[in-house]
């Protein structure tokens, strides 16, 4: 039996939606050019995250993310961000880039990845990505202002009245950024059904919402390089503007509820989850942790060579 993309296969996981542009930079969300987002070139079978194309990091959450517990929005809808429920985590992803494997020549890409309880299609939403990258945040970072903690870059996906795209917008010390580059949800974004579902959303099909921007943009804009220390946050928004000034529907990788819904109690949400992230630089694909790392020891020699650690 053939199963249609667009039919019985709509809801197979690992399954792509939307269509594999033969492009840069969709062709690097998909390197293989199929209608999989999967190494088998079929569905997942028991978990996405290693079963996975490309080499997600998941990044570090202080809780468990709940279904339904959205500040606006309809639970298990478009806004509502989840658990992979078999391992109580992997809300949200990071992805480093890197065609060329010469690391700092302006090639690369930043990916980001969301998982939704149901493909939001084309109604009205927006995914957002919040950088931290000068390790400072809440009151240690002279730039705080209610409704941002710390923030200086907001990535986001927009869809939604006549404005469609993926913005890049700088937040310094605001809630209501400034843009800085645009890019068409046509060729830097894509969507593919996740394998597990939370038992709480019954009938409905979670997705990965993937976004990608050239890291060029970054440098250009905000100074970073391949070294700069970066701490993330995903959350949602239902009409596609900032998440910030309390605009968020969900926050990825944190209970919604354990915070008052207004903008101090977002704000607190922001902060308990950015000060359990230790920073780390974009072309470390697995070095985001939630503590610091206390040594068990340290050795050094001197050699003819030179120092040895």
């Amino acid at each position: 039996m053939i199963l249609s993309l667009f039919g019985v296969a709509q809801s197979t996981p690992g399954a792509l939606i939307t269509p594999n542009y033969a492009v840069p930079p969709a062709t690097y969300l998909n390197p293989n050019g199929d209608s999989w987002v999967t190494t088998s070139g079929g569905p997942y079978i028991s978990n996405d995250h290693d079963e996975s194309e490309l080499a997600w990091t998941s990044i570090p959450q202080v809780d468990s993310e709940p279904s339904g517990d959205l500040n606006s929005g309809g639970p298990c809808g478009t806004t509502d961000i989840m658990d992979d429920p078999s391992t109580g985590a992997d809300a949200s992803y990071v992805l480093f880039i890197d065609p060329n494997g010469i690391l700092g020549d302006g090639d690369e890409y930043m990916v980001y990845r969301l998982r939704i309880a149901r493909d939001p299609g084309s109604g009205n939403f927006g995914f957002s990505v919040l950088m931290d990258i000068d390790e400072k945040f809440g009151t240690a970072d002279p730039d705080s202002v209610e409704g941002n903690p710390g923030f200086e870059i907001e990535v986001r996906v927009k869809n939604g009245g006549g404005s469609k795209a993926l913005y890049l917008d700088s937040v310094n010390g605001t809630t209501s950024g400034t843009n800085k580059e645009s890019y068409s949800l046509a060729f830097y974004t894509q969507r593919s059904y996740a394998l597990n579902q939370n038992a709480s959303c019954t009938g409905k099909a979670a997705v990965f919402y993937d976004f990608i921007i050239p890291f060029a943009d970054l440098t250009t804009h905000f100074g970073m390089d391949v070294n700069t220390p970066i701490r993330l946050v995903g959350a949602t928004s239902q009409n596609g503007g900032s998440v910030l000034g309390s605009a968020a529907s969900d926050i990825a990788g944190i209970d919604d509820d354990n915070y008052a819904n207004s903008v101090a109690g977002q704000d607190q949400a922001f902060r308990d989850f950015v000060n359990n992230q230790t920073p780390a630089r974009p072309a470390d694909a697995t070095g985001f942790g939630v503590l610091p790392v206390e040594l068990g020891f340290f050795n050094g020699q001197a050699t003819s060579k030179g120092n040895v650690l």
